[in-house]
């Protein structure tokens, strides 16, 4: 299944990816690779993930401390947050 980011979502990986470059390239690398791995991944397997809220469904990670939060549509998954576990859990759902 195909897959979209909404644009807040893409503005959270851009600026995680950054804050892990400025700590290491190598991290920032690692960073970039599992979340693209966790969106193939959600993208082949939508409905393997449990249900947050409503429609909304979510993947923790395990390496970082972030959950990828994403809604399954006709044709594609929106992927909503990507979302750092230190921030308050309800913040993003004002995109809904």
């Amino acid at each position: 299944m195909k897959y979209r980011l909404t644009s807040a979502a893409e503005e959270e990986y851009a600026e995680s990816a950054l804050f892990y470059l400025e700590e290491s390239p190598q991290a920032a690398l690692d960073f970039i690779e599992i979340i693209d791995a966790a969106i193939e991944e959600i993208a082949e397997f939508p409905a393997r993930y449990p249900i947050y809220d409503e429609e909304v469904r979510v993947k923790n990670l395990l390496k970082f401390p972030f959950s990828i939060f994403y809604r399954i549509e006709r044709d594609h998954v929106r992927i909503l947050s990507i979302y750092h576990a230190s921030r308050k859990e309800d913040q993003w759902e004002n995109r809904l």
